[in-house]
């Protein structure tokens, strides 16, 4: 028998392809792709800020003149000279429900036809439902009673809203352009003056008794803490027992009567709370009404 010759093997050379390279440099960028994704989301969660919820104070202010309505858990409160008394009324209120009351007025015998008739004469008998006097009350006050004219007096019914975000310098821009005068009211009466508080800085002295024109006070926000600063600047000392006002001249204070009338066109007497705001018109400080409120009867 013949031997076969077998043809020997080709060498296999192992290497990286082009295919290879291109596949292992995909998935090493996919892999640092998702690393920085996650150490961004990990960063970002870690400097983003905690939102804090702010609680505005809520402040009550009791109306003037009393109150329309009320609640059923409270008690009228009346204020006068009267003795105290648990059915208290303002004045003497007529009741509104009438009773009658039946007699008889004559009876009459007549002979052999006598008859008996009666004539009913109805009495309409009025009764007070309450009585002249006081009452502490757990509520607000009732209204009043009298000839005198209805309606809320502009110091109680205006709010003058002033924005918290300007500086003080713009703050007393904006007071030296509406003649606002700043006045630092001691518990003796003794007032201190500050006009023109952007410029000259006027600074003078009277007494509380013979002021007679419109002034505001602050009931919340940060604007009282700048008028103790421009105070400050003007040399005039205030305390915890200073009380600090703006004193509105009469021109200031009938245009912002005119703004409130035409707001809704409506009566003085009819309207229980106006709105303002300063705002810039036009390169100059204006006030305007932003919101009005109106009296249960008139709505």
């Amino acid at each position: 028998m013949s031997e076969q010759s077998h043809p020997e093997p080709l060498p296999v050379h192992l290497g990286v392809t082009p295919y290879n390279f291109a596949t292992s440099l995909l998935v090493v960028l996919i892999g640092a792709l998702a690393a920085t994704m996650v150490s961004l989301v990990l960063y970002y969660g870690s400097i983003k800020p905690v939102s804090v919820i702010s609680v505005v104070p809520v402040e009550m202010v009791e109306l003037s003149g009393g109150a329309e309505d009320g609640s059923p858990d409270e008690s009228l409160r009346v204020e006068n000279d009267f003795p105290e008394t648990n059915d208290a009324s303002p004045a003497e209120i007529p009741s509104e429900i009438s009773e009658v009351a039946e007699t008889i007025d004559k009876m009459l015998d007549l002979s052999e036809q006598s008859t008996e008739m009666a004539e009913q004469q109805f009495d309409l008998g009025i009764e007070n439902s309450g009585k002249v006097g006081s009452a502490k009350g757990t509520g607000a006050r009732g209204l009043g009673k009298g000839p005198g004219k209805s309606g809320i007096s502009r110091e109680q019914r205006w709010y003058v809203s002033f924005s918290d975000r300007v500086t003080a310098d713009e703050y007393a821009r904006q007071l030296e352009a509406f003649g606002i005068e700043l006045g630092a009211i001691e518990p003796t009466g003794t007032v201190t003056y500050l006009g023109q508080p952007a410029s000259s800085r006027m600074v003078r002295k009277g007494t509380s008794a013979t002021e007679n024109r419109l002034f505001m006070s602050w009931q919340g926000g940060s604007r009282r803490q700048l008028d103790k600063e421009l105070l400050t600047r003007a040399g005039i000392p205030v305390n915890d027992e200073t009380l600090l006002v703006h004193f509105y001249p009469p021109a200031l204070e009938q245009t912002l009567l005119k703004l409130e009338q035409e707001f809704q066109h409506r009566r003085v007497e009819e309207i229980r709370r106006t709105y303002f705001e300063v705002t810039l018109k036009e390169g100059r400080y204006v006030f305007i009404v932003i919101r009005q409120v109106l009296n249960n009867a008139s709505r």
